[in-house]
């Protein structure tokens, strides 16, 4: 119990750093997103959260059911649209809500938005992707390529899983 607390309240400060680093907000452009793939993205979490992770050992991160941090690691990502959506899963709605509270200026930007989940495949991989609802007027045709603008704001557990919580904030057609 003690370690949790500790690990809770290093999160907190963490978390409170970054945001008060972050200084002014402005929008993104496409230039703030780095090209990366799903993958790399799907296992990259600020190296504090790393180091604590890693000091709880394997047997302690099993009771973990999200990580919510303030490094959004704005990514670009080469992905096929299979043409499947579904709502946004309960765990990444509140991983969602968890993260806009802490560190949105307006938590319903994010909280409102981000309903749905778009399936996309990279390579064999499968990601189920949280995408604004302006993109999703937007007519994809299954099988097509694209390229999307994404940040992540952490990772929720969902069965046995750390699946990372993704945002499409953008998309650059190819």
């Amino acid at each position: 119990m003690k370690t949790r607390l500790c690990l809770l309240l290093l999160l907190s400060i963490t978390g409170a750093a970054l945001t008060y680093a972050q200084g002014e907000k402005k929008p993104r452009t496409i230039a703030d997103y780095q090209p990366r793939t799903l993958q790399q993205l799907t296992n990259l979490l600020p190296e504090t959260f790393r180091a604590a992770l890693a000091a709880r050992g394997v047997e302690g991160n099993k009771d973990m059911k999200q990580i919510v941090h303030g490094e959004l690691f704005p990514s670009r990502v080469k992905v096929v649209y299979s043409g499947s959506q579904r709502p946004l899963l309960e765990g990444k709605r509140n991983l969602v809500i968890s993260w806009a509270n802490q560190f949105a200026g307006m938590p319903e930007f994010y909280t409102v938005p981000y309903q749905t989940e778009l399936l996309f495949t990279e390579g064999v991989e499968r990601y189920w992707l949280a995408v604004h609802k302006d993109l999703l007027a937007q007519d994809w045709k299954q099988g097509e390529a694209l390229e999307l603008c994404v940040i992540k704001l952490g990772n929720v557990r969902i069965g046995a899983e750390f699946e990372p919580v993704l945002l499409v904030e953008k998309v650059v057609r190819q």
